[in-house]
């Protein structure tokens, strides 16, 4: 679950987009669910 240890829906916004910032969408993939990534705004 990256470096965070928290949940995403845990994440504050900031960290959030720390989260995709330092992620590609591989990466991003490989670690979180599907409802993770959408709360993250990734597409599926």
């Amino acid at each position: 679950m990256c470096h965070h240890f928290r949940p995403v829906e845990e994440l504050s916004e900031a960290e959030r987009e720390e989260l995709l910032e330092e992620h590609d969408e591989d990466e991003l993939r490989a670690e979180h669910t599907d409802d993770e990534l959408e709360e993250l705004g990734v597409t599926a």
